[in-house]
């Protein structure tokens, strides 16, 4: 019977509409007899007792409820009667579908709410009103238990605003997700206390002007979802919120990207101060601007006004945050500190004080003594030094300042005393320091997560004797890069405490000097003047550095000019490494550096591994300093030192030579030679040294025969008898013998006697102490040496030794 009544009942109306019902007159839907379809009904009245249930039969009667189903007809739904049932939910199941109950009501303009008291039985409004693209007003007043909003109202592209400022129970991070997504002409809305923010809430909303938040009581900043005002300006976004909140999200990164507005403002705090009228209280003062001129005096006067006691170390100011002094006039010689029975710092134990301005560089520079002037403000974040050029004392300035994050000192030149300085500046990231900067106690102790120290400005000669306590706490100071110029940065490397940081060449073009690795050597060091090696080398490696040097590039003859010094005494050399290249071309690893003058080898032991140094380093025409008494394993010397400035030859160790053929030839500068028992002179070997002096061949002892010479071996010299051949006792009969060797200055140690040849026989002795008392004049070929005392003599104007 009651099907049937429905029945009847919804003829009975869907008649009366066709008969000629105004578009405007309602269609009144009792909560019990909801006609099967309402698809062309342009306005509902809707009275009764509606739950859950019939809501959904609602849906299924205006067509909404097949996937992309949609009412084009519905403009107005009123409620102002309606009964809710206490959990009534507007999402709803309709059919084989769930969603809003008035979802897809394209038409749908106005909707009259149930009155709050029916209206707080809602539970959800999750897409209640998703795509009712045309609906302008709603009143949300009412719905205070509605737990979730969740694309309630998602592309509601005519919804001007929206007030959900009573409800309560909204309060779970998704109960608002898409919430007004492309409402794209929403542009006031009022939240409630519970909001909770998530993604897509106002996403689209490009017409949002003003967001109401009067109601939140957070004590802390709420979650900022970037995606949530995605295309949204948000700094045309007025968000209004009482004081405590508006403090508390106007530090937040990212609600301050909005217009806040301080809707209870508390009474100004913030004065400006005329250095010729200072308040006598200013304790209340959180921001604090500076005009007029400022001397010693008037600073002291404004520390009063703003602390009790300040001479006390336990007196603080908790309430002081800015102080601008940009545009303030500084007397000259003024100080931050004051003395007086009991020094203290103007600005010292100002807890809440987080930012400084200065003066502008011109009037900065007036200032001369900051000693405990910002002690143990502990919030303080920013503060611009640079222009403080006339400063002379930061003695304790910053001490405990646990937020200080930069320094710039790059002006302050005449400092004279930082004694801790920043001590526990724990937060201290960044340091620039001047041109002079004293070494001062504790001056960045515990300064923990310093990282950069930029001293590009030293232009001192010698390195400043660090404290033992300038960094003290940093436990690695490795992590701490100090920058320098390229000039300091070689004085500081070779310092043993300052090269614990990690310096840093600013100027890596200037770089003359590198420390070479065999495990990485660089593709070019053509720039090098000293090159350090270090790691374990063999031929391979050394074949690497010499194209690196570009001494032995391509076919052609190819010269480096700028290494001077080379240092091998840090390296493990493999056995049997050549210092010899042979293929297309043959060349020693060193040849034609014309610039280098000095070779520091190896160990013995580790030198002692070189084999072949065939060419190793002929054409090194500035070389002089090099011990080759440490290649004792060396074979072949071919033109290994020819052209060299080699003055010294010691090859005493060197008991494994073979060829030695043009091996010093052209080594103007060579004078003395020692030589190895297995030493054989062959073409060329010390050619064109004309400065010979003196050949000590003493270590071969062969009595059967000298040593082969060359014809050619000595070409060039001149006078052989110029040079002093030293032989052995044993055989310098065979020497004297020689047609070659002969010819030179020969001299030979006999009975204790270093005996020296008289090639005229005929001429006497004559015999002076070496301080020129005269001893005697004595016959040839006598034993006139046995009369003489053991002791060194000048025989015929030359040295001897009697033992």
């Amino acid at each position: 019977m009651k099907r049937l009544t429905k029945g009847f009942l919804s003829f009975i109306m869907m008649a009366s509409y066709a008969l000629g019902m105004g578009a405007q007159d309602a269609i009144v839907v009792p909560a019990d007899e909801i006609p099967s379809s309402l698809r062309d009904a342009a306005s509902l009245k809707l009275t009764g007792t509606w739950g859950t249930s019939a809501f959904a039969e609602l849906k299924m009667a205006l067509g909404t409820n097949a996937i992309g189903g949609s009412n084009m007809v519905l403009t107005r739904v009123d409620m102002g009667e309606a009964v809710i049932e206490d959990g009534t939910s507007w999402y709803v199941s309709a059919g084989f579908t769930s969603n809003g109950v008035f979802s897809s009501c394209k038409a749908l303009k106005e909707v009259v709410m149930p009155v709050a008291e029916e209206a707080a039985h809602l539970v959800s409004m999750e897409k209640a009103f998703a795509n009712c693209n045309a609906l302008e007003t709603v009143d949300l007043t009412g719905c205070v238990n509605v737990s979730t909003f969740s694309n309630a109202f998602y592309a509601c592209e005519s919804l001007k605003g929206a007030d959900l400022s009573t409800n309560v129970a909204a309060v779970k991070s998704n109960a608002w997700a898409s919430a007004f997504e492309a409402c794209t002409a929403l542009a006031q809305v009022k939240l409630p206390a519970g909001f909770v923010t998530t993604s897509k809430v106002f996403s689209g909303c490009v017409a949002l002007q003003e967001i109401d938040w009067s109601a939140c009581t957070a004590t802390e900043v709420p979650v900022f979802y970037a995606d949530m005002w995605d295309g949204v300006e948000l700094s045309g976004v007025t968000l209004k919120l009482n004081h405590p909140q508006y403090v508390l999200f106007k530090t937040d990164e990212g609600w301050s990207q909005l217009n806040l507005l301080d809707l209870n403002p508390e009474p100004s705090t913030e004065f400006t101060v005329d250095a010729s009228d200072i308040p006598s209280s200013l304790k209340k003062a959180t921001a604090v601007t500076l005009t007029g001129t400022w001397d010693s005096n008037a600073f002291n006067l404004l520390c009063m006004a703003m602390m009790d006691n300040p001479a006390f170390g336990t007196s603080e100011n908790t309430v002081l945050q800015k102080v601008d002094m940009s545009a303030a006039w500084i007397a000259e010689g003024t100080s931050l500190r004051w003395q007086g029975l009991s020094a203290y710092g103007i600005f010292r134990n100002f807890k809440a004080l987080k930012e400084v301005k200065m003066p502008v560089a011109e009037e900065a520079a007036h200032f001369t003594d900051f000693g405990m002037a910002f002690q143990n403000c502990d919030q303080l974040v920013t503060i611009d030094l640079s222009g403080c050029a006339g400063l002379v004392s930061l003695e304790k300035a910053f001490q405990g300042c646990t937020s200080l994050e930069k320094v710039d000192l790059s002006s302050s030149s005449h400092l004279e005393s930082v004694d801790d300085a920043f001590e526990s500046c724990e937060a201290l990231t960044t340091v620039i320091l001047p041109e002079v900067f004293p070494m001062g106690k504790n001056t960045f102790a515990y300064c923990s997560a310093l990282k950069d120290v930029d001293w590009t400005a030293f232009a001192g000669t010698e390195v400043p004797e660090m404290s033992k306590t300038f960094f003290m706490g940093i436990d690695d100071l490795k992590a701490v890069t100090l920058s320098l110029k390229y000039e300091a940065y070689k004085l500081f490397s070779a310092d043993e405490d300052w090269s614990e940081l990690n310096l840093y060449n600013t100027e890596p073009e200037k770089v003359t000097d590198f420390v070479v690795d065999a495990s990485d050597i660089p593709s070019s060091l053509k720039k090098a003047v000293t090159v350090t090696l270090t790691g374990e080398w063999d031929s391979d490696a050394f074949n690497l550095l010499s194209m690196a040097l570009g001494n032995n590039g391509g076919l052609f003859v190819t010269t480096n000019a700028t290494l001077v010094t080379l240092d091998m005494s840090r390296i493990k050399v493999a056995e049997n490494t050549p210092l010899w290249r042979q293929g297309l071309k043959e060349y020693g690893i060193f040849n034609n550096c014309t610039a280098l003058e000095k070779v520091i080898m190896p160990t013995a032991e580790e030198a002692g591994h070189f084999t072949k140094l065939n060419k190793a380093f002929e054409g090194c025409t500035a070389l002089r300093d090099i011990d080759l008494s440490l290649l004792t394993g060396a074979t072949d010397i071919e033109a290994a030192f020819k052209g060299t400035a080699i003055e010294k030859a010691d090859l005493s160790g060197c008991t494994s030579l073979g060829s030695t053929v043009s091996a010093f030839e052209g080594c103007a500068a060579l004078q003395e030679v020692i030589l190895p028992s297995c030493f054989v002179p062959a073409n060329y070997t010390f050619a064109d040294c004309t400065g010979l002096k003196l050949i000590d061949y003493t270590a071969y002892t062969d009595t059967q025969d000298v040593p082969a010479v060359k014809n050619n071996t000595f070409s060039g010299i001149d006078d052989l008898k110029s040079v002093t051949l030293k032989v052995n006792d044993r055989n310098h009969e065979l020497f004297e013998a020689h047609k070659i060797w002969s010819e030179f200055d020969i001299e030979y140690d006999t009975s204790g006697v270093l005996g020296m040849k008289v090639n005229d026989k005929t001429k006497p002795i004559t015999v002076y102490t070496v301080d020129g008392r005269y001893v005697g004049t004595y016959v040839p070929e006598t034993d006139w040496q046995v009369s003489l005392p053991r002791g060194v003599y000048i025989v015929n104007g030359k040295k001897m030794m009697k033992k």
